[in-house]
């Protein structure tokens, strides 16, 4: 299982904690309350108001990736984390 495990925290090393808990924040708010997602967070798909099965986005992925930031993710330095792509990566 460590093996499976260790790409994640990994990748999600070089990236700063503060805009990952923002872009967690965001998605959670577009989850549960249906609010627009900022333009960097959002694809076309979010835009034309396709349902979150088509999308590719849960809840419960949602909380594990924020579970696994707050863990693994540098507290100043590092990569923003607040695009579309690096959220679905």
């Amino acid at each position: 299982m460590y093996e499976l495990y260790k790409p994640l925290r990994n990748y999600l090393r070089g990236f700063n904690l503060w805009s990952g808990l923002g872009t967690i924040y965001y998605y959670m708010q577009y989850l549960q309350f249906k609010k627009e997602l900022p333009d960097q967070l959002s694809t076309q798909k979010t835009r034309m108001g396709v349902s979150k099965i088509e999308v590719g986005i849960f809840e419960f992925i949602v909380e594990i990736l924020a579970r696994e930031i707050i863990l693994n993710s540098q507290l100043r330095a590092g990569k923003s984390f607040n695009t579309a792509p690096l959220a679905f990566k």
